[in-house]
């Protein structure tokens, strides 16, 4: 028993999975959540609205989703503690995140759980996932207390992250290092 059954909710993406990155199929994929993504407006809420979501020190970003990244994140390392799949990856970019960390979620089938971080790596954004062994996935503050990184990007090696890093430490290294947005994704 898992507590009182919830009303289901309409997916406003469609629920595929992620081909290899540059096949057709790919690109067709990419194009169903930028589709999909647009219909979403990038919340306008300023640091006052999110204290309870929101951390901010160090000149780096905690949300509890990434979905509460705005134009005034833009350009900054950011932890979300989000899934790291592929729209949580497309939305920080389409919000031009500098640097993400997000969480694995455990990894799941066909690594959906951190598809995201190849997909900012391929933006040249670093980007990691904290392992959810470590910390509570959708809580922004655990993961920056206690999240302990399992992935990470190439793009994010060359900025001194590694697997095993504190995701504080990590989150410290990139808002530290010259971070430029992130490029509109494809």
């Amino acid at each position: 028993y898992c507590g009182p059954r919830r009303p289901a909710r309409r997916c406003v993406l469609p629920c595929l999975i992620f081909p290899c990155a540059g096949s057709p199929a790919s690109v067709s994929y990419l194009r169903s959540i930028r589709e999909a993504v647009h219909k979403i407006k990038p919340t306008e809420r300023s640091a006052q609205d999110c204290n309870q979501e929101q951390v901010m020190a160090n000149d780096f970003i905690v949300l509890d989703s990434v979905t509460h990244l705005s134009e005034a994140h833009r350009g900054q390392a950011s932890y979300c503690a989000t899934h790291g799949g592929v729209y949580a990856g497309y939305y920080a970019a389409k919000c031009g995140s500098g640097g993400m960390i997000l969480n694995d979620a455990g990894i799941g089938r066909e690594q959906a759980g951190i598809a995201g971080v190849g997909l900012l790596d391929e933006l040249n954004v670093p980007a990691a996932t904290v392992s959810h062994r470590s910390c509570r996935i959708g809580d922004g503050a655990d993961g920056l207390a206690r999240g302990i990184l399992s992935t990470v990007n190439d793009t994010a090696r060359q900025h001194g992250l590694h697997e095993g890093m504190t995701c504080h430490e990590a989150l410290d290294r990139l808002s530290r290092a010259n971070l430029t947005p992130a490029p509109t994704p494809p």
